[in-house]
């Protein structure tokens, strides 16, 4: 997920700061591409709401930044039970960072788009 992991964190809605801050880490060469990735999901994951559908949010922004496959796979995974953070967490790590959403589920993509200009 080269770059888009950038994209997902703005429809996941993770602060531009933070996301400069993951960024610079991986320029000094103090993490890898694939941690920037896993660092910015868990931060949004920290920030969501505990009642939030995590699931759905994840596949939405997924969605919405073209990543339908793992938006895909996102919702198979996860939709078996109460959408807790810790089968959220799983699901990140097994993707290694390759998913993308939005931070409230039923966004609708020009909306979000709209949001971005």
């Amino acid at each position: 997920m080269r770059d888009e992991w950038r994209r997902v964190a703005h429809y996941l809605g993770v602060h531009r700061a933070r996301v400069h801050a993951i960024m610079r880490n991986v320029m000094v060469g103090e993490k890898q591409d694939k941690d920037a990735k896993y660092e910015m999901l868990l931060t949004w994951l920290k920030s969501a709401p505990k009642s939030a559908d995590k699931i759905a949010i994840l596949s939405s922004a997924l969605q919405l930044s073209d990543r339908l496959d793992l938006a895909e796979s996102v919702r198979k995974r996860g939709h078996h039970g109460d959408g807790d953070s810790s089968r959220v967490q799983s699901n990140i790590r097994s993707a290694n960072g390759s998913r993308r959403n939005i931070r409230s589920g039923g966004a609708s993509r020009s909306a979000q788009t709209t949001a971005v200009h």
